[in-house]
């Protein structure tokens, strides 16, 4: 079956960016796409005999994608991202299986049951119950299911860097879309607000998370392959989704970007030999030099309120109080509905009319941490908690994947600005409980059309032996 991924790079980041582009010119085609993306997607998983890679691509590519079909219109239900992800990780359990100790994740989706009996009794007779608790555990139960399929389970670093270009293509084709769809910048007056028309329309914190994504696959690609040409084109990439990050005046997705190029640096740093760690400066001095350079060019842009936006201040240069632009007093009310309901919360989707009561507030804190304590008290602190630790034990045992810790760090930063409106921290997360086996140095064209895509061909995959 013809896979895309095993088109030449350029060629298919080409293709990606026109789609982006008619897609602004001819909005039907956007909404057949997604049809056939599900489509083409799901025809892959059935029809190959390694599932299990399968599965991943088909989650990564539609993740990468989620925003750009958001930002169209195009899809069926809004959730459809959450929808895709969590059929595809049943299929591959079902067919793969599963490992025993991924059972903590099976435990932490048995404990929303609580909530949602809680909501049962508190709901008001015409509120839709289903649509409160659809909205609010969606993300939360796909990153269970998607948890317990990719825990423990292996991968190539050939394989997942390939898995990378075609998420890197996704992410290009929105990229074409916002250019395209937002107006001239000149014609746009910046201000030190999130900036929807740059963001092409559409809500800027979810274009930043996406940019985000972007701006991670394309670094590490750029680190990780050894090959001029693909190196070139990955650090354009990379400049140009910091560029249009920036852009969208929304920092969550920006900055959790950095951070984890921060955490996957430092794992490099850390455990690799001198000489290995020595081989990465020249490209890590690159990427530094763009960051600052993408900034500086989107300042002049701006008119310098990149500048302001960054440091937290308004449009005329003054210090904001609140550097959460209005969500740290919608966290405070979710903190205080913990504090009265301290065992099981509010129920599933009962902190909005909590806000509502309390403070004739509606907006969303867009923290899953509070959002998760408000909601299911005591038992949201042990969700929590598993979370976080069911990871960090399973990493003592097996320390193959270097980008654990970034992928962590994405899941848990953007559930903190962005929570899990869309189906990348569930995926991102799960990610991290990857295996993912060392790689070897592609050496001829033979060997590559037997085990790996042609995107890497000739290309040198660095070979990080010491990492433990």
């Amino acid at each position: 079956m013809f896979k895309l991924e095993h088109l030449p790079y350029p060629l298919l980041l080409a293709i990606h960016f026109a789609i982006g582009i008619s897609c602004v010119f001819a909005p039907v085609l956007a909404k057949v796409l997604v049809y056939l993306v599900i489509f083409y997607l799901l025809i892959r998983i059935f029809n190959n005999s390694d599932r299990s890679n399968e599965v991943l691509l088909a989650c990564l590519y539609f993740v990468c994608l989620e925003v750009f079909f958001r930002m169209t219109k195009s899809t069926p239900v809004h959730e459809i991202g959450k929808y895709f992800v969590l059929v595809c990780c049943i299929i591959g359990v079902y067919v793969k299986g599963f490992s025993l100790r991924s059972s903590w994740y099976v435990i932490y989706i048995l404990l929303f049951i609580p909530s949602i009996l809680v909501a049962a009794e508190r709901i008001d007779i015409d509120e839709s119950l289903r649509k409160a608790i659809a909205f609010n555990l969606a993300g939360p139960v796909v990153l269970g299911v998607a948890a317990v399929y990719c825990y423990n389970r292996k991968i190539s670093k050939q394989q997942l860097l390939n898995f990378f270009g075609l998420g890197v293509a996704g992410i290009f084709a929105m990229t074409g879309y916002v250019i395209f769809k937002a107006p001239d910048l000149s014609e746009i007056t910046f201000s030190s607000a999130s900036n929807a028309l740059a963001s092409g329309g559409f809500g800027p914190n979810q274009v930043s998370t996406a940019f985000g994504i972007g701006i991670f696959l394309s670094f590490v690609r750029f680190i990780m392959i050894k090959n001029l040409w693909t190196n070139i084109l990955d650090l354009f990439l990379f400049l140009l989704f910091t560029y249009r990050g920036y852009l969208t005046f929304s920092r969550g997705g920006v900055l959790t970007a950095f951070l984890m190029i921060g955490a996957f640096i430092g794992t490099i740093i850390f455990l690799q030999s001198r000489n290995f760690r020595a081989s990465f400066i020249p490209k890590f001095i690159l990427i530094g030099a763009g960051i600052l350079i993408a900034f500086f060019y989107s300042s002049v842009v701006t008119g310098g309120m990149i500048e302001n936006r960054y440091t937290n201040k308004d449009t005329i240069g003054r210090e904001k109080e609140d550097v959460s632009a209005g969500r740290g007093e919608l966290a405070n009310l979710e903190t205080q509905a913990f504090l009265e309901h301290p065992i099981l919360g509010l129920g599933a989707g009962m902190s909005k009319f909590y806000k509502l009561k309390k403070a004739g507030i509606e907006g969303a804190s867009h923290n899953e941490v509070t959002r998760l304590l408000a909601e299911h008290g005591a038992v949201g602190v042990f969700s929590l908690g598993l979370l976080i630790l069911v990871p960090l034990f399973n990493r003592l045992g097996d320390r193959s994947n270097m980008l654990f810790y970034s992928f962590l760090i994405f899941w848990f930063a953007t559930i903190n600005h962005s929570a899990m409106r869309n189906a990348a921290p569930s995926f991102l997360y799960a990610l991290a409980l990857l295996k993912i086996k060392e790689p070897e140095i592609v050496k001829t064209d033979e060997e590559e059309e037997v085990n790996e895509s042609p995107n890497l061909r000739n290309q040198k995959v660095l070979n990080p032996s010491r990492i433990s």
